[in-house]
């Protein structure tokens, strides 16, 4: 996943990705960063068939599980970006990556983020 940098005056450097999540599967949609928390500022995406998801700081879930119907999806709304740390959906511990987990459906879409300066 190539992210592109959007810029962010303080603490906090805003991207956005792809998110490309195999069915059955945990995937890293922004990789660990050492001592650093991520803020995920909106998502949207969408399902081939009908499943769940789940966003964790690492092994640790971060969101209920989001039933997902078959090919639909939906928006996590992007979050007003003048401070990260306390107005997106949901933050990662530091050091942790930011992940999804899929049950049954593959989940596609893009999202955009934070890291901590």
């Amino acid at each position: 996943m190539a992210a592109t940098v959007m810029g962010h005056p303080g603490r906090w450097t805003i991207y956005s990705a792809a998110v490309n999540c195999a069915a059955g599967d945990t995937t890293a949609l922004v990789a660990a960063v050492s001592g650093k928390r991520i803020s995920l500022l909106g998502l949207v995406g969408t399902a081939n068939v009908a499943g769940t998801i789940t966003l964790k700081s690492g092994s640790t879930a971060i969101s209920g599980v989001m039933p997902v119907g078959a090919v639909s999806g939906f928006v996590l709304p992007i979050c007003p970006e003048t401070d990260p740390q306390t107005m997106g959906w949901c933050r990662t511990v530091a050091g942790a990556a930011l992940n999804l987990t899929t049950v049954t459906c593959e989940f596609d879409g893009v999202l955009r983020y934070a890291v901590e300066d």
